[in-house]
């Protein structure tokens, strides 16, 4: 039941980032998250995920799958959804020092 033509099985994606040395709680990004193959196995491995797509229907195809991990029973893993900002790099944004700073 593939919804994407590069679709890996979720047990692959959860070797690799076991084998790359990852560890519960580590943030994973996937800049081509297609289907959401990687979140999903990072769901079950504990791992916070971010995941970047150009197009809208293989991103709510990837929220779809997570949010069914989510629907399932407590204890199959540890990871609750949450939403925070990522933090500012832009230095503008950064408080400006002033002469009184020096």
């Amino acid at each position: 039941n593939r919804q994407h033509p590069n679709e890996k099985p979720i047990g692959l994606m959860q070797w690799c980032l076991e084998r790359a040395g990852t560890c519960e709680g580590d943030t994973i990004l996937d800049p081509f998250m297609g289907s959401g193959t990687t979140g999903v196995a990072c769901m079950k491995l504990d791992r916070k995920f971010i995941g970047i797509e150009i197009d809208k229907g293989y991103c709510d195809i990837a929220v779809k799958r997570m949010k069914v991990e989510l629907a399932k029973p407590p204890g199959l893993f540890k990871m609750k959804l949450q939403y925070k900002p990522a933090p500012s790099f832009f230095p503008a944004e950064k408080k400006k020092k002033t002469h009184k700073d020096r």
